[in-house]
């Protein structure tokens, strides 16, 4: 890359294997400046995120930040599944501590009900609607 050039990457991950390959991003030249985040909206997807983030700092890396427009079409437009277990107001806060404040309790209120969100119910036209999504 040229000086004065800005980069952009996406890492796309299985499951939980993003706290484990984070690491990587490390040996990007030039090292990335943020790291945003999208993932399901389930107590397992905001721990993935939790972990991304503590495996992050250990590798020198900035925090991992949620991709706030992409969690806001979630919230929005996204389909809520159920059969997860219901978390008490006070697990579902802590949870969702990693989010915004101005969805978080949305994001919280899902957690309780005893759904999800995957992201996958942000589809192709949600995504493309946003001239800059992170």
């Amino acid at each position: 890359m040229t000086e004065g050039t800005v980069g952009f990457g996406v890492g796309y991950g299985a499951g939980n294997q993003l706290p484990k390959a984070i690491g990587g991003a490390a040996q990007l030249d030039p090292q990335p400046t943020a790291i945003w985040y999208f993932g399901d909206l389930d107590i397992e997807g905001l721990q993935i995120a939790a972990n991304a983030e503590a495996a992050a700092v250990r590798h020198g890396l900035p925090s991992v930040r949620p991709a706030l427009p992409l969690y806001q079409a979630l919230l929005s437009s996204g389909v809520r599944q159920s059969g997860k277990k219901a978390l008490d107001d006070a697990m579902a806060w802590t949870a969702t501590a990693w989010l915004d404040e101005s969805l978080r309790s949305v994001a919280a209120a899902v957690l309780s009900a005893g759904t999800r969100i995957a992201q996958e119910s942000v589809g192709h036209e949600a995504l493309v609607s946003f001239p800059v999504w992170w």
